[in-house]
């Protein structure tokens, strides 16, 4: 058993589904070929951008599993010959999550960062109301330069 437990990777399978109930029939694809749901990933309705197989809306959900190299194949078959799986996506994470997050904090920013102050601005040089001449502007040059 512990040779097994080696041998399998950590992946995620992320879905859009035409019924929620399906989530049970993926969950169970990977169970049969020797694999372990760690984490599942909550089943919600979304609209589509696109229609996929003439659907408008689908149910969208995640699991994070166990399972061997050599049988994600085998569970690719499944989800491409089952009717109303529309999409999905297999990936090795790079992370580990722990639990699920409520639907609220999905998309929002988890970092805090410190609030961002307004820097000085530099002080505008004083502008003459008069208008300059040629000759007045020659002379203070010269009164400069001396």
């Amino acid at each position: 058993m512990e040779k097994e437990q080696s041998d399998k990777k950590q992946y995620e399978i992320s879905f859009l589904l035409k019924e929620e109930a399906l989530a049970a029939t993926v969950r169970k694809f990977i169970k049969d070929l020797g694999g372990e749901v760690e984490l599942e990933g909550p089943v919600a309705k979304i609209a589509l951008a696109y229609q996929i197989k003439k659907e408008e809306h689908a149910y969208f959900g995640y699991f994070h599993f166990l399972l061997s190299p050599e049988e994600i194949m085998h569970l690719e078959h499944e989800m491409k010959t089952t009717p109303g799986i529309l999409r999905h996506l297999v990936i090795t994470p790079p992370f580990k999550k722990s639990a699920a997050r409520p639907r609220a904090e999905i998309g929002a920013r988890t970092a805090v960062r410190a609030p961002m102050s307004a820097a000085p601005r530099p002080a505008e040089p004083a502008r003459a109301s008069e208008t300059l001449t040629n000759e007045d502007l020659e002379k203070r040059i010269e009164e400069i330069l001396k």
